[in-house]
């Protein structure tokens, strides 16, 4: 069922990059890649108080993680506020772009590359979706509660975006976690 709704988010996305056009679809994914930037510098600061306001279920010693195990289940609810962190930034981040975008509409009538243009505004659009998702993926996939353990485990494409995203994957719990722990 997971696997199911990634694939319409993306499918969703490649049909939104390609009416938007090559043009309009690159200065989105710029926007995204500053924000996103602007994210993993600024994470930290907001991670401490959100310790505060959106609650973590601190998982048991027996508890069935997927992805962590052993001596990360005690830096987990550390990991977890940096990872929702980081979320909120990127979605306020995402909002200011939308808007921004806006101002930007008449470059979706720009056709510079035809047919080729809008594939490869499809491809960014989903690249853009895929880097969402894998951030999205790993906050759920801390929660160690059953039903969203399973939930994970029983979704092929969702554990390929967690695990094996090239290059992201690794990198953004890199980030997350060597920040929390120091």
């Amino acid at each position: 069922m997971l696997s199911l709704l990634l694939i319409v988010i993306l499918g969703f996305a490649a049909f939104r990059g390609v009416r938007r056009g090559f043009v309009f679809q690159t200065v989105h994914t710029i926007g995204y890649l500053i924000v996103f930037y602007l994210a993993s510098k600024n994470f930290e600061k907001l991670s401490d108080k959100l310790e505060l306001l959106v609650p973590y279920p601190q998982p048991a010693l027996d508890s069935n993680l997927i992805y962590y195990s052993g001596q990360q289940l005690f830096d987990l609810d550390q990991y977890y506020y940096a990872g929702v962190a980081f979320l909120l930034i990127l979605l306020i981040g995402w909002a200011v772009i939308r808007f921004t975008g806006f101002f930007f509409y008449g470059l979706t009538f720009f056709d510079l590359f035809g047919v080729v243009g809008k594939i490869l505004s499809g491809i960014l659009a989903v690249m853009v979706a895929m880097v969402t998702l894998s951030c999205i993926l790993n906050v759920v996939a801390m929660v160690p509660l059953d039903f969203v353990q399973n939930m994970i485990e029983g979704s092929g494409l969702a554990k390929f975006i967690i695990a094996n995203l090239p290059y992201y994957s690794n990198k953004i719990i890199e980030l997350w976690t060597q920040t929390a722990v120091s």
